[in-house]
């Protein structure tokens, strides 16, 4: 009986392990990289029409975000790879996954989040109104669509009213892996400053990653854009999309503690 019970053990080992490993830093990013994320916690990057991204982590999206940025050829991308320290425990685990998935499709509580404004030097709320909706047109609210189990992947419709951009719909699309969690959001809308069309449609691809360490949480951001050039602006908005991947890391961090504790009271029940 006990040596049957060993073997039953060493057959499931293998499966443990594949359901919930743990992807280290030193295996996304290279020595340089990895030393200046964790002396000073944050690393970024920008880069112009000739340029490429250099944060990307080494995950097998990559290849696909490079493409991505390619087909975009964007005048403006702005990159920042961020080391927090949630205190929220094992989140590589599958609930842990699980809770940190369902912030992100927790769409519902971006409204009123605020960011800094680099046009006018202050804090300013980043959405009025933010909500999924039921298609491309937005014609039909519905509930933040939280699940039990994470599929692959998923697709989802939201509408935003940007104070800065206006009213827009935007497509949200996850990748689920078994050891990070990827989130692009795409504009479906053209969008405009002060009434001056700027972008459009599809024109601005937004990526985040989210990958969970032994304490910490990796959050990778990637805005980009194609769009019209405005001489002496182009500083402005470099800072105006660092503090929005910025304002969407700081949402994250904020509402995840709901939804890890709302995982863990239903596997208490």
């Amino acid at each position: 009986m006990t040596r049957h019970r060993i073997s039953i053990l060493l057959f499931l080992l293998p499966v443990l392990i594949i359901i919930n490993p743990l992807i280290s830093a030193d295996q996304l990013l290279d020595i340089k990289l990895r030393t200046a994320l964790y002396s000073t916690g944050e690393i970024k990057h920008t880069f112009w029409k000739k340029g490429s991204p250099t944060l990307i982590p080494d995950i097998p999206h990559k290849k696909t975000i490079l493409q991505e940025l390619a087909d975009l050829k964007p005048t403006m991308s702005v990159e920042v790879m961020t080391r927090y320290e949630t205190g929220l425990g094992n989140l590589h685990s599958e609930r842990g996954l699980l809770s940190l998935y369902n912030t992100l499709r927790s769409i519902s509580t971006m409204e009123g989040i605020e960011y800094f404004s680099a046009s006018r030097n202050r804090m300013r709320t980043l959405f009025r109104e933010s909500y999924v909706v039921d298609s491309p047109e937005g014609k039909q609210q519905l509930p933040d669509p939280l699940v039990d189990h994470m599929p692959a992947y998923s697709k989802i419709y939201i509408y935003q009213h940007d104070l800065t951009f206006g009213r827009n719909i935007n497509s949200v699309e996850y990748f689920a892996y078994d050891d990070h969690l990827i989130m692009k959001t795409r504009n479906l809308t053209p969008m405009r400053y002060f009434f001056i069309p700027m972008v459009k449609a599809g024109n601005i691809i937004n990526y985040f990653i989210f990958i969970p360490q032994e304490k910490d949480l990796l959050i990778y951001g990637l805005s980009s854009v194609h769009s019209l050039t405005f001489f002496g602006l182009e500083k402005r908005k470099e800072a105006s999309f660092y503090n929005r991947i910025k304002a969407i890391s700081s949402w994250l961090l904020a509402t995840l503690p709901s939804q890890v504790s709302a995982g863990q009271s239903v596997t208490n029940q």
